[in-house]
C-alpha cells in the first residue's frame, strides 16, 4: 500500500518504459526520431568545437544550425561520408544570405575565413541517404 505523497510504482514504471521506448526508437532509426534528430544531436560551443556525426537511414530532410564565430580566422571544414546511396550536402551561409561554401561527396573540403561575431548557418540537406557522415573542422 502506497503512503500519501509517495509516487505510485505504476507511474514510475510508465515513465521508465516511455523513455526506454523513445530511446530504442531513436537508436534503431525508427522514422521521425532518426531522420530529424540525427542532425540535431550535436552541440556547437564557441567556434564549432565538436564534430558533427550523423547516421542516416534512407530518409530525406533538411536541418539548420545557427552559430557565431568568437575568433576570426581561417577554418578548415571536411566532410567524410560513407553513403550507400543518396546524397548529403552541407552549406555554410553568412548573415547576408551568401553561400560561403557547399560541401558534398565530390568536393569534401573547404578552407574559409570566418569573421568574428558573424552569424553563420550550417544547412544540411540529405536525400535518400543511407550510411554515416561526419563534418569536422579545425
Amino acid at each position: 500500500m502506497d503512503l500519501p505523497g509517495e509516487p505510485s510504482y505504476l507511474i514510475i514504471f510508465s515513465v521508465i518504459a516511455i523513455v526506454a521506448v523513445v530511446y530504442f526508437m531513436y537508436m534503431n532509426g525508427v522514422g521521425y526520431f532518426r531522420s530529424m534528430s540525427a542532425l540535431w544531436c550535436y552541440q556547437t560551443q564557441g567556434i564549432l568545437e565538436d564534430n558533427i556525426h550523423a547516421s542516416l537511414k534512407k530518409t530525406s530532410g533538411k536541418a539548420t544550425k545557427v552559430f557565431k564565430v568568437k575568433k576570426s580566422g581561417f577554418y578548415d571544414f571536411k566532410l567524410d561520408n560513407e553513403l550507400e546511396s543518396g546524397n548529403v550536402t552541407v552549406s555554410l551561409i553568412d548573415s547576408l544570405g551568401n553561400k560561403v561554401f557547399e560541401l558534398n561527396k565530390m568536393n569534401g573540403f573547404s578552407s574559409d575565413y570566418l569573421n568574428e561575431s558573424e552569424k553563420y548557418r550550417l544547412v544540411f540537406n540529405y536525400n535518400k541517404a543511407c550510411g554515416k557522415f561526419e563534418l569536422s573542422w579545425k
